[in-house]
């Protein structure tokens, strides 16, 4: 069982050894720099001699850094000008000329961590002329390279057992529990199996980056959209995983879903400025550019079709005349769900459809959620169509 520094970047401070050692089954404490490990016969001696060994930290240069600073420094660096990526028509211009009105906003969305099925793990046979590891990672090759890198073996001298991932979701493209276990493994006494605790998995995830989207449209005299802009502020996971793909300051993934719009508008800007929160990890979390590319435009579809008094389908619909299998499934979904036509009641609460469409990954999607709203806000999904 493992307790690693809960900010960034802290060390060891100190450690009670021999309370750790006094509880039954505790074979050995280990420390490394930012983490304690308690190596026990089994699971819940090595949890509770972690428990009784009480590391505490020193938190180093992170430790006055929150999650209201780095939003803060976010929303600051979202009004700067952001590198291009996509640029149709003059949409800056267009924003502020002609009939209708414009409409701005800003969207956030939160650090998210993976949350896998199964808690982060690595087994770990650690020998003078060889190493074994046992784990379930998406990236065998570089899971091998970290153990001999720690070891100081050649690589050819580790052999990875893959299984299954008990959760992949993009946590498992990192190794940051490999590095931790042959680092460990080193100072061990034979084998070692390292699982970390939910809490500890939650809180040294690596996490789907903070967003904060600013985005503005035109619409005209008759509620059509002319002009559409849409600034991406957040950490570039491509420029640490895959450097190459990042061009002209453009993280591709970052914009996903939102520089391929599906929607036909005369005039498009989208726009990416990185910002890392230097005192977390991020990392990809299951498709990260559309997970919250799709959210927010979406969203901001809506808040179109609200503006211009139109139905948010019959909305969407006059804009993907170019989009046929966006439309396809658009109207598909639209009828399979009933849209238009009442929802069955429920006592004491508001009733409503929302609908969204998306193109991600080559896969054309539209959904409609039926949902329902208490008097004390209480919001609950009763049915989705997909």
């Amino acid at each position: 069982a493992v307790a690693a520094s809960p900010v960034l970047g802290g060390k060891v401070a100190a450690v009670d050894e021999q309370k750790a050692l006094a509880v039954k089954g505790v074979r050995q404490v280990l420390r490394i720099e930012g983490a304690v490990a308690v190596v026990a016969d089994h699971f819940w001696a090595a949890k509770q001699g972690l428990l009784a060994a009480a590391p505490r930290f020193d938190d180093g240069a992170n430790a006055n850094v929150s999650t209201a600073g780095i939003v803060a420094d976010m929303m600051k660096v979202s009004q700067n000008t952001g590198a291009v990526a996509a640029d149709k028509g003059d949409a800056l211009k267009a924003l502020d000329a002609g009939p209708g009105r414009r409409i701005d906003v800003v969207y956030e969305v939160p650090f998210l961590a993976h949350a896998t099925m199964e808690p982060m793990n690595c087994t770990v046979d650690l020998k003078p002329d060889g190493c074994d590891l046992w784990v379930g990672t998406q990236v065998p090759a570089l899971a091998q390279g970290a153990a001999a890198k720690v070891s100081g073996l050649p690589v050819e001298k580790v052999k990875v057992h893959n299984h299954y991932l008990g959760g992949g979701f993009g946590r498992r493209l990192e190794v940051d529990n490999v590095l931790q276990a042959v680092a460990l493994a080193k100072l061990a006494k034979g084998p070692l199996k390292l699982i970390w605790t939910r809490e500890e998995d939650i809180q040294h995830d690596m996490y789907r980056p903070y967003y904060v989207d600013r985005m503005s449209a035109r619409i005209d005299d008759k509620g059509m959209p002319v002009a559409w802009f849409h600034r991406v502020t957040g950490s570039s996971i491509m420029a640490r995983f895959a450097p190459p793909m990042v061009k002209n300051g453009v993280d591709p993934d970052a914009v996903e879903g939102a520089a391929d719009l599906q929607y036909s508008i005369p005039a498009v800007r989208v726009e990416y400025m990185r910002h890392e929160p230097g005192a977390l990890a991020t990392a990809f979390w299951r498709g990260v550019g559309p997970t919250h590319n799709v959210f927010v435009v979406e969203s901001f579809i809506d808040e179109l079709a609200y503006a211009s008094k139109t139905d948010p389908v019959a909305f969407r619909r006059s804009l993907l005349q170019k989009s046929p299998r966006t439309l396809a499934v658009l109207n598909l979904a639209a009828e399979k769900s009933g849209w238009g036509k009442p929802m069955k009641p429920v006592a004491g609460r508001k009733l409503g459809r929302g609908i969204s469409t998306q193109f991600a990954f080559g896969s054309y999607l539209a959904q409609v959620a039926e949902v329902s709203v208490g008097a004390d806000g209480d919001v609950r999904v009763h049915r989705v169509v997909c």
